[in-house]
């Protein structure tokens, strides 16, 4: 394997606090999969995976499109920056902490755009647990400071001051947000640099003590071009327009962002600002277009979503002839193009193109252009919708959002 691509598979490693890539089983492969896909929006295959971290041969050098895609989810802008910054830091493999805190939203999607954004989900968002000891033995909880983005959360728990056990706290489903703290102190503060619903965890020896859901809202519409360690933030005027919510492709220009050699997501955010609808009672629409489509962007990748209390439903939308790498949440888990026909999410999206998402008769409906793309059975789990989320590989447009429950809107806008 070549060397540079060994050093990015130990940081990524390293990150994930999964141990040696050798132990790792099919379901590990498959939440990594998910977990690429929330965070660059490009769906790896397992074998991919699998070859690259050493479970199967893979004499050659991946492709550029992996190549790029795996550095950006180990924090860098692409392949090329990682062997730049291999060169400055004289090749170390441990240099893991050049990279910074890597903050992942519970979004996910495509998205997250996400996703975004993961299946781990099965394990996603549970009610507050205890799996070692009792909750008199622990205390955890949190509080945002603001509802502007970032947003910092204090934590505050309790162990034994005298546990020899490492203790942490982990901000949400991904392992990589998991931070070591002292057994004898009680506070700890943290960034999120995006919005949606989390589940906060306290582990202590590795194991889950503590955890409870943790909503970081916005402020209204939230716009950011999506970025590791920390988003670019738009202002209001730059994407709030007469009768619409606009990123035009000229945006990334504006905050010096490249549009190649990986066409970067812009995504916006609407969380908290609306009594939380039963998914069981949910009517979504809106309608959306892309703003660019050359170079690696030619795909016109795009969603929208609802974020919930528990796994996310999305739309993830692209051009006809890119569908088979599309893959989305629908509030139970992961469906993928690679085993499930999702042409109907295939279209022309120059064009305005009107998204639904409802239930009806214990089914859940995604309909695109007017006809049904997908259903499935509602979530077992109660869910509540608490949040409204669209992302746009190379910019785009929205207008006409609606969120209806029993037939009353409970949100519109533009």
């Amino acid at each position: 394997m070549n060397g540079d691509l060994k050093i990015l598979c130990r940081q990524i490693t390293s990150q994930l606090d999964w141990g040696d890539p050798a132990t790792w089983q099919g379901g590990d492969f498959r939440k990594l999969v998910s977990m690429i896909h929330d965070k660059t929006g490009v769906l790896l295959s397992e074998s991919t995976l699998r070859r690259v971290f050493g479970k199967t041969p893979y004499p050659h050098l991946p492709s550029e499109i992996t190549l790029n895609t795996l550095s950006i989810f180990a924090g860098y802008e692409s392949w090329r920056m990682f062997q730049k910054n291999q060169k400055l830091t004289k090749g170390d493999p441990t240099s893991v902490k050049s990279l910074g805190k890597i903050e992942l939203p519970v979004n996910w999607i495509f998205l997250l755009a996400s996703l975004s954004m993961v299946v781990v989900l099965m394990v996603y968002f549970k009610p507050t647990v205890s799996t070692a000891g009792t909750f008199s033995d622990y205390q955890f909880s949190s509080r945002p400071i603001t509802r502007s983005i970032p947003n910092t959360v204090v934590f505050r728990y309790r162990v034994d001051p005298k546990e020899m056990r490492p203790v942490n706290i982990q901000q949400s489903w991904d392992a990589r947000t998991k931070t070591q703290v002292r057994a004898d102190d009680s506070t700890y503060s943290s960034i999120y640099y995006q919005p949606g619903f989390f589940q906060a965890k306290l582990l202590v020896g590795g194991r889950v003590v503590a955890e409870h859901p943790l909503i970081i809202p916005t402020n209204g519409w939230l716009g950011m071009i999506a970025r590791q360690p920390v988003p670019i933030y738009l202002d209001n005027a730059e994407f709030e327009k007469s009768g619409a919510l606009v990123t035009p492709a000229e945006i990334f220009g504006a905050h010096q962002v490249s549009l190649e050699p990986v066409t970067p997501f812009v995504k916006l955010f609407n969380v908290g600002n609306f009594t939380p609808v039963d998914i069981k009672n949910v009517d979504f629409t809106a309608v959306q277009r892309s703003n660019y489509s050359r170079g690696s962007g030619i795909c016109m990748k795009a969603y929208a979503e609802l974020i919930t209390e528990a796994i996310p439903i999305t739309f993830a939308l692209s051009a006809p002839g890119c569908v088979g790498e599309l893959a989305f949440f629908n509030g139970s888990g992961l469906v993928s193009a690679k085993n499930t026909d999702l042409s109907g999410f295939g279209v022309d999206l120059h064009d305005w193109v009107s998204v639904r998402c409802c239930s009806d008769s214990g089914k859940l409906k995604l309909i695109v252009n007017g006809k049904r793309a997908y259903s499935c059975g509602l979530p077992q789990a109660p869910e509540k919708i608490v949040g409204i989320g669209f992302g746009f590989e190379g910019g785009g447009a929205v207008r006409r959002v609606r969120l209806m429950a029993n037939g009353k809107i409970s949100y519109s806008a533009y």
